[in-house]
């Protein structure tokens, strides 16, 4: 089954007092990280964005990125229910999804179970259990208990068969109720077509109401580590950048601990197997590698699970020389090959004080730690 997708980005935020469809999470804004999470995902024909005209120009901008799908901008409603109503009319696949702008942390997992769930039901909700007590408040005071155990909280993105829901919204239409007082489209499913199927949803799928939501349980905290014997005749590259010494990395590719810590990161916090798994020094392919090139693999494996780089910061262990001087440069490297601000790359550089292997200049080492989100 095809489906086309309606994408709800025409609120207020009120309750977030700004335009939260162009707030950014880790160098993108939530509109088109929502966006991208349905980019690529087989069986989306379509993508129908309802918008305020007041970001038209700049969702525009964001359209223009992605040229290889059919993207249509239509202007939102008063409310939720008459932006979907205004979508619903440029909905040509058999079933659709709704989905919130302001959920952009769903999976891609979630959103083909939902496509899976509308073939099969004719219909698919993701939700999740309440596993808070539920009182009844009227004028500050409880006035009633409600048993959670029959409760759930819903979220998007919501499947239904394009006619069952075009239907829906007909009968709604000619009813005595306002579009104002329904707050999802199952509800109007329920009440015209039949109950809704349901499925289990996400916690990541939260949808962000005020700044604290964009903070978190979405994040993903990566650590890592790299230690290299120094020796004679070999160059000394550290975060991509040669430093002027006599000694160098003795290691299998060209031995940049401070990327080589990053990389370790990055697989942590992706869920993924260590450097020494995906770059073994077994293989030749890998001896004397530059290690940008291992970094670059590494970003698409991140890429590819949909995750973005929020910030990095890595600390290099080295007697000597002094890094100060070259830190700058290393910034600059490293937020090119991310992909991300400078300024969301910070280095800082230790001696070992003579101690040790570090401290005796018989070693340098790495530590890194990223955030994804």
């Amino acid at each position: 089954m095809k489906f086309d997708l309606i994408l709800l980005a025409a609120g207020k935020s009120v309750r977030m007092g700004t335009n939260k469809m162009m707030m950014p999470i880790s160098g993108e804004s939530i509109l088109e990280r929502s966006l991208e999470a349905f980019i690529g995902i087989p069986g989306i024909e379509k993508i129908i964005i309802a918008i305020s005209e007041e970001i038209r120009s700049w969702a525009n901008d964001i359209v223009s990125r992605h040229q290889s799908y059919e993207i249509l901008l239509v202007e939102g409603g008063s409310s939720r229910e008459e932006s979907v109503a205004n979508c619903l009319k440029h909905v040509s696949s058999n079933g659709v999804l709704i989905h919130d702008g302001a959920r952009p942390f769903v999976s891609a997992k979630l959103i083909r179970e939902v496509m899976n769930g509308v073939e099969e039901k004719g219909s698919c909700i993701p939700g999740l259990p309440i596993t808070d007590s539920i009182r009844r408040v009227e004028d500050d005071q409880i006035v009633g208990v409600g048993n959670r155990t029959k409760y759930w909280s819903v979220q998007t993105p919501q499947g239904y068969l394009t006619s069952e829901i075009v239907f829906a919204f007909e009968n709604l239409k000619n009813s005595d109720r306002s579009y104002k007082d329904i707050t999802d489209e199952s509800e109007i499913y329920l009440s015209f077509v039949r109950e809704p199927y349901i499925i289990l949803g996400e916690k990541k799928n939260r949808k962000i109401t005020d700044p604290g939501d964009l903070t978190g349980i979405n994040s993903r905290v990566g650590f890592g580590y790299d230690i290299h014997p120094l020796t004679y005749g070999r160059k000394l590259i550290i975060c991509g950048i040669e430093i002027d010494f006599e000694l160098g990395c003795l290691a299998h590719s060209d031995g940049d601990v401070g990327i080589h810590a990053l990389i370790d990161a990055l697989l942590s916090a992706a869920g993924e197997l260590d450097i020494g798994s995906h770059f073994p020094d077994s293989d030749v392919k890998y001896s004397g590698i530059d290690s940008a090139i291992m970094l670059s693999e590494v970003m698409n494996i991140v890429h590819g699970k949909k995750y973005k780089i929020n910030n990095v910061s890595i600390t290099i262990l080295l007697e000597k020389p002094k890094l100060a001087d070259y830190i700058p440069m290393m910034r600059v490297k490293l937020a090119n090959l991310l992909k991300i601000p400078y300024t969301d790359v910070a280095i800082s550089a230790k001696t070992g004080e003579g101690l040790g292997d570090i401290g005796q200049s018989r070693a340098t080492s790495a530590y890194a730690m990223v955030i994804l989100a």
